[in-house]
Parts: C-alpha cells; sequence; structure tokens
C-alpha cells in the first residue's frame, strides 16, 4: 500500500541549498527523507485496525460467547437432572420416621 506522504520536497531542497548543500546533494537528502517517512506511515497503517478487522473479531467473539452460553446451558441442565434424580432417591435424614401425627398441628 503506497500513501502519499505530505512533505514539501522543494521546500525542503531549497533550505538545504541555503545551508550550503549543492543542489544534487539536497534532492538527494529529500528523496531518502521522503522515502523513510513513506516507510514510517506504511508501518504505522499495518498496525491499525480496519473495520473488517474488528467486524471479525466482534463476530469471533458471538460465536465464542453463544457455544459458551450453550455449553453452559447443557451442564446445568445435567446438573439440574442430577440432582432431581439424587434427590428422589436420597430421603431428607430429618423427616425420617415422622409421620403426619408427629409434631403437626392438628387440621
Amino acid at each position: 500500500m503506497s500513501l502519499a506522504v505530505p512533505f514539501d520536497t522543494l521546500a525542503f531542497v531549497k533550505e538545504l541549498e541555503t545551508a550550503g548543500f549543492s543542489t544534487a546533494q539536497a534532492e538527494a537528502q529529500a528523496k531518502a527523507l521522503s522515502g523513510v517517512l513513506q516507510k514510517v506511515e506504511e508501518s504505522r497503517l499495518q498496525e491499525l485496525a480496519t473495520k473488517g478487522d474488528v467486524k471479525a473479531a466482534v463476530d469471533a467473539a458471538k460465536v465464542d460467547i453463544t457455544r459458551c452460553s450453550s455449553f453452559l446451558m447443557l451442564d446445568m441442565g445435567q446438573r439440574g437432572r442430577k440432582a432431581a434424580v439424587s434427590a428422589d432417591r436420597t430421603p431428607n435424614r430429618a423427616l425420617q420416621g415422622l409421620s403426619i401425627s408427629d409434631g403437626w398441628p392438628a387440621a
């Protein structure tokens, strides 16, 4: 990806010439600096996330959340069924041996 970096090479060359550089030296310096600025800008752009990158990350997170939610619901359902079966098979120790007439108020 090649982008134009705003850099006034003519003004840069004239400034170097005023400082004592030859025209060839000033133009070579301007060309080199322009290339460096271009590479820096391209490097910075590679670090940015595009809208497509963000959308892909959000979509992947949604899929992960849906899978996790489904797994948790399945796990909770299985645990709930196990607890219900366990409750049906295991009598409550506090109520063992009591009958309705033991300590219950008369109706």
